[in-house]
């Protein structure tokens, strides 16, 4: 099989040597934060963070509309995330803090599993794995065989899994990802 839209990076499958499969799994991985916003006198979009109003990135996209009229929407980051819902004017919103949305070097890791001759050579293929979090089953010709969890787990409080957390106080704040070793 393929990824969808990206022909001929192999996904699930097997070369002379290796094959493997993958399942999701299943981690929690996704944090929302309550973000305090405004516009400051020159129009430039801020967040609160630790008692100081920052910069957020900000920018305007339009969203064509099959028979109907062009929607312009303004797309609001802060280093939590792209806030998903609220607004500026209304002076909060919530925005999706996902280490998948990351640049990632996901397709170096599969392109180095396509190339394994053995079950060690995909295992150190899939260290370099940083999308989203997966199970992958392997086993080689030689009758070796493994299993390993890939992708980026962030290490963060308890609290983030119960719901949105304040994002302006830096109390929840991802303290780094899992290393690929210890998972």
């Amino acid at each position: 099989f393929s990824i969808p839209g990206m022909p001929l990076v192999m996904h699930f499958m097997h070369n002379e040597q290796v094959a493997w499969g993958m399942t999701h799994g299943v981690v929690d991985t996704q944090d929302l934060y309550v973000e305090q916003l405004r516009r400051d006198a020159h129009g430039q979009v801020q967040y609160l963070f630790e008692d100081v109003w920052r910069d957020a990135t900000a920018r305007r996209e339009t969203l064509a509309v099959r028979g109907g009229s062009d929607e312009h929407v303004e797309v609001v980051e802060t280093p939590h995330g792209t806030v998903i819902a609220g607004s500026v004017e209304s002076g909060y919103g919530i925005s999706l803090a996902d280490p998948g949305a990351t640049p990632t070097a996901w397709v170096d890791a599969t392109y180095a599993a396509m190339k394994a001759t053995n079950a060690q050579d995909f295992q150190s293929a899939m260290a370099g794995w940083t999308d989203r979090v997966n199970n992958y089953p392997y086993a080689d010709v030689d009758g070796n065989f493994g299993y390993t969890l890939r992708g980026r787990i962030a290490v963060r409080g308890e609290e983030n899994g119960w719901g949105p957390v304040a994002g302006w106080t830096g109390q929840h704040e991802w303290q780094g990802v899992i290393p690929p070793d210890e998972m």
